[in-house]
Order: structure tokens, then C-alpha cells, then sequence
């Protein structure tokens, strides 16, 4: 069978996972080949439930010797399995949650 075969009868959950596999692989690989760069992942576990989201985050905490990772999240239960699942090997960063519009009034005197 087709590995394209494969990979389109796969839930989005599992195909998320397969390429989160693929792409730590990878950077691990990358890393130990050239100059390690950080790995920037934005809500990577939308589509996990809360056992692989753990084994995902575990996951990117043992890339950590070679690569730094950086999780972006705004769910809180990612935040709390992360800690769970890490312990104090994760830190956590949270950002203010307002906007603030600043209103520039003068956009001449900006650029002087």
C-alpha cells in the first residue's frame, strides 16, 4: 500500500503526531550535524489527548540537550500537564493577556 495511502486513512490526530515525530527526528538529526537552532511550536497539541500530549512534551524536553525548544499555548491544560509531566525542567512564561493599542499621533516625529 501507498505510504500516501497510509497517511490519508490516518485520523488528524495521529497524522499531527506522525508529523511531530517527523519533525523532531529531524531537528535531532539537524542538530547533531550543524549549528543547533530552536524549535518554535505553536499549539502543537490541538489534536493530542492528555497522554500524548505528556509523551509529546516529554519528547520535546529530551530534544533540549541539542535543541531549544519553545512551546506556544493558550491552553491552560497543556500548561498543567507540561508541569505534570516536567516538573521544574519546564518553564513556563505567561503573557499578559490584554492588548494595548498605542496611538501614535505625530507619525512624522516618529521617525526623527
Amino acid at each position: 500500500m501507498p505510504a500516501n495511502t497510509i497517511v490519508e486513512g490516518m485520523s488528524e490526530g495521529a497524522r499531527d503526531q506522525l508529523y511531530l515525530a517527523l519533525r523532531l527526528a529531524y531537528l535531532e538529526d539537524y542538530a547533531k550535524r550543524c549549528e543547533p537552532i530552536p524549535f518554535l511550536g505553536d499549539d502543537l497539541f490541538m489534536t493530542f489527548d492528555d497522554t500524548r500530549t505528556k509523551n509529546g512534551l516529554v519528547a520535546l524536553a529530551a530534544l533540549s540537550q541539542d535543541v531549544q525548544p519553545i512551546l506556544f499555548t493558550h491552553h491552560r491544560h497543556v500548561v498543567e500537564l507540561a508541569q505534570e509531566a516536567l516538573g521544574g525542567e519546564v518553564d513556563v512564561m505567561e503573557l499578559d493577556s490584554t492588548v494595548r493599542v498605542v496611538r501614535q499621533t505625530n507619525p512624522v516625529a516618529a521617525l526623527a
